[in-house]
């Protein structure tokens, strides 16, 4: 049913976008867990070509770049389908 709308509903909007181009840049999307010495948060990758038309056309808005996500205790990051990259507040530049 999703794969239906998505392939109607972009192209109500613009005839001249392509399903797989859609779904191909929809592909491109990802989510990320970063620990950053105590924090932990969800961030996501850059919406490339026509990602952000297909949450347009749903009316939906994408994902926010960065979020923070409930301590380890309540809610382990083992459960979570997405990488981790930890990251030390020491080792950055400034």
């Amino acid at each position: 049913m999703l794969e239906s709308l998505l392939w109607r509903k972009p192209r109500q909007q613009n005839p001249d976008i392509s399903y797989d181009d859609v779904f191909h840049d929809l592909s491109q999307l990802h989510a990320v867990a970063v620990e950053l010495d105590t924090e932990v948060y969800l961030t996501r990758t850059e919406l490339v070509g026509q990602a952000y038309e297909a949450f347009k056309a749903v009316g939906l808005r994408p994902p926010v770049r960065a979020q923070p996500l409930p301590r380890p205790e309540t809610t382990p990051l083992g459960s979570l389908p997405v990488a981790r990259l930890k990251v030390s507040k020491s080792s950055q530049r400034s």
